[in-house]
């Protein structure tokens, strides 16, 4: 009860808790066509959970399409700004869960898979590997336990600096290799696979906490090196401009940071 005397609605977060929403969810309906909506229902029908799908071009509104299919659970694959909008025009009882590494709310729960989606969808073992990080309220629950994949909390005061992080790691090399890539076959006429090892052993040097990441010419101090890197990439004016932030970047870094 409140101070007027009237009684307080039941918060989702404490909705999720009851014995009938602990269970495993048999039927989902997913919000949204984009590329996650696709990996969602591929996911879904690989483990035989039943699902029904509202877009923007479906005649029924969420609500009347949640009414019609009776889910257990409500997947919501859409962009941060139309995530509370969907989301308020379910009905109440719904357990509605979005997937943005960086939207947070106290209405709404959070799953966000660590994991870069494509049109090109995966092996149905490749998706129990996706780390999910998820929102508190979610971890206690048996069927959230009872899953595969690797699992962690976030806060939502976390999420701003979580979410920065994934673009910095995923997308920014991403455009980075690609133009490497571009200019290996174009430039050079060798062909972009060469790149693989390479690539995939610096990753591994990196999730073993390597402290010789830095090597090369940055690590060597050799600027006549660093000087001709520069010259070579004068037709290439993004990857210089890169080049020399990076290594602006490097300079100013204490002796005890890592590079």
């Amino acid at each position: 009860m409140d101070n007027m005397g009237r009684k307080k609605s039941e918060s989702p977060h404490a909705a999720i808790r009851s014995q009938k929403q602990n269970k495993t969810p048999r039927r989902a309906l997913i919000i949204g066509s984009g590329r996650l909506s696709s990996h969602l229902r591929h996911y879904l029908s690989s483990r035989k959970i039943s699902w029904d799908l509202w877009t923007r071009q479906d005649e029924l509104s969420p609500f009347e399409k949640a009414q019609s299919f009776k889910p257990d659970i409500a997947l919501l694959a859409v962009s941060d700004g139309a995530i509370e909008h969907i989301a308020s025009s379910l009905p109440k009882s719904l357990i509605k869960i979005h997937f943005s590494g960086r939207f947070s709310s106290n209405e709404i729960l959070g799953i966000h898979p660590l994991m870069s989606f494509t049109h090109r969808l995966f092996e149905a073992s490749f998706y129990d590997r996706i780390p999910l990080v998820i929102s508190p309220d979610l971890i206690g629950l048996n069927w959230i336990k009872a899953l595969p994949n690797p699992l962690i909390e976030i806060q939502a005061e976390q999420k701003a600096l979580y979410h920065g992080l994934c673009h910095l790691a995923g997308n920014f090399p991403k455009m980075l290799w690609s133009e490497v890539a571009q200019a290996f076959e174009k430039q050079l006429g060798i062909p972009r696979s060469f790149l693989k090892p390479y690539l995939e052993e610096i990753l591994n040097q990196v999730m073993e906490s390597r402290e010789d990441i830095h090597v090369g010419a940055f690590g060597r101090k050799d600027f006549e090196t660093i000087q001709s890197h520069l010259e070579s990439l004068n037709d290439f004016p993004q990857l210089k401009n890169t080049y020399n932030q990076f290594y602006e970047s490097y300079k100013d870094r204490s002796p005890d940071e890592p590079a």
